[in-house]
């Protein structure tokens, strides 16, 4: 078996630290956390972290394991090369994002649906009460006969 030395002028080798370090980054912003608060919860610099999402600097396992605990990732899947947001997984976040924005329009018409339905419904209490009193009932107590 031939000795691998290691090289960080080959080009499988910093392809794949590229790749990582994108993994990391489309993690990262799924969550909408920033550099900075990442790089302070993983307890590396901020410069450095900056270095590691674009594939310029070697990355120790104690931070990929990190990592990946910080975006709640196995470290397994953190290091699989490949896309992330691979076609199917692209087009279940795309047919979510329209479910969810079914429901908001469908969670907004009820809205305005039960807005009208508790005017209609004050409307109707009040003209209850009003015959109440008109029948004598207005406070629950029969009126005396003198």
């Amino acid at each position: 078996m031939p000795k691998i030395k290691p090289d960080k002028t080959n080009v499988e080798y910093t392809k794949y630290l590229q790749g990582l370090g994108e993994r990391i980054r489309e993690y990262r912003k799924a969550q909408d956390r920033t550099q900075k608060a990442f790089s302070d919860d993983i307890g590396v610099s901020a410069p450095y972290f900056y270095m590691v999402e674009s594939g310029q600097q070697n990355v120790s396992l104690y931070t990929i394991w990190m990592a990946a605990k910080a975006l709640g990732l196995s470290v397994e899947l953190l290091l699989a090369e490949g896309d992330i947001w691979e076609e199917p997984t692209r087009k279940s976040v795309e047919q979510l994002a329209e479910a969810f924005r079914k429901l908001r329009e469908e969670h907004t018409k009820l809205m305005e649906h039960n807005a009208k339905v508790a005017a209609r419904m004050a409307e109707l209490t009040h003209a209850c009460n009003r015959l109440m009193e008109k029948l004598g009932r207005g406070t629950g107590v029969a009126k005396s006969k003198k």
